[in-house]
């Protein structure tokens, strides 16, 4: 298994994804919801997007 080099820049640190638990139901209106970023310039898209991340899972409530 290889292991996941350090970000060259600090910027690059990784950001860090909570997804929500598998059995989580989003209510129509969230997944109705749309999405957009008219103000964001191609650069801005890039580092949103492209760069290291961390997937944490949401622990199930009871």
């Amino acid at each position: 298994m290889s292991k996941m080099s350090k970000p060259d820049k600090p910027d690059q640190a990784p950001f860090e994804i909570e997804l929500p638990h598998t059995k989580y139901q989003p209510s129509i209106a969230q997944v109705r919801e749309k999405f957009d970023m008219p103000a964001a310039s191609p650069e801005r898209i890039r580092r949103a997007f492209i760069r290291p991340v961390v997937v944490r899972q949401k622990k199930c409530r009871k």
